[in-house]
């Protein structure tokens, strides 16, 4: 009887998988809308709107998309221009001359030497740093960078 039973519930549970399973030319999931058609940004304000992309990019780091941006020389403020989060930072192609990169924490001024990142890059060698910027920090680039978000270390 337990036999029974057993090939019972089991048939029970395939006819289950067999009816869940998309038919023939059917995806499992329906294909996505292009953006555009979900959320009509026109109607934003430019405060809502920033604040909106604020929001996106710091999902982009939760989810560790890889992507990469340009950054002009400057000063960057984690938690503002940048998501905090862990970034790999390169000498952009676009850099033709030398310059200092500084990577202070959020209690230090300009007049301090910066203690997360402190590096001269001059014009002729590639450079690349992993750094992990926490909100408040604030980085100074004198040359063009790429910043790219680091999804972690990568098994293959």
């Amino acid at each position: 009887m337990k036999k029974v039973w057993i090939i019972l519930l089991s048939l029970c549970l395939m006819g289950t998988a067999v009816a869940a399973a998309p038919a023939e030319g059917e995806t499992a999931e329906p294909e996505a809308a292009p953006v555009e058609e979900i959320i009509d940004l026109s109607g934003y304000d430019d405060d809502t709107l920033v604040a909106l992309l604020d929001q996106v990019q710091s999902e982009i780091v939760a989810r560790h998309i890889e992507k990469t941006a340009l950054l002009r020389a400057g000063t960057y403020v984690f938690g503002e221009d940048i998501p905090a989060g862990k970034y790999i930072l390169t000498k952009s192609e676009q850099a033709q001359d030398s310059g200092k990169i500084g990577l202070f924490t959020a209690d230090q001024t300009v007049d301090d030497t910066p203690s997360k990142l402190y590096d001269y890059i001059s014009s002729d060698e590639d450079y690349e740093a992993y750094i992990i910027a926490e909100e408040g920090d604030w980085m100074i680039l004198q040359i063009p960078c790429d910043l790219t978000i680091s999804p972690g270390v990568v098994f293959q």
